[in-house]
């Protein structure tokens, strides 16, 4: 969640480490790059996301 929170919806670090019981910067930015690597990496995931991604973006 943190991951699409901070690419998909535009929200600051800050933010989003609010909403998650105020984490560090540092820790939701390590979170956001790690899942990114993993979605660079296994291509079966990242189809999976992205297919979340798109019907998520069809309800709105």
């Amino acid at each position: 969640m943190i991951y699409l929170a901070f690419s998909y919806c535009g929200l600051t670090l800050k933010e989003i480490r609010q909403g998650y019981g105020g984490i560090s910067d540092s820790t939701v930015n390590k979170l956001v790059n790690r899942f990114g690597t993993c979605l660079s990496k296994d291509k079966n995931l990242n189809a999976k996301v992205k297919k979340i991604v798109f019907h998520f973006l069809l309800k709105i």
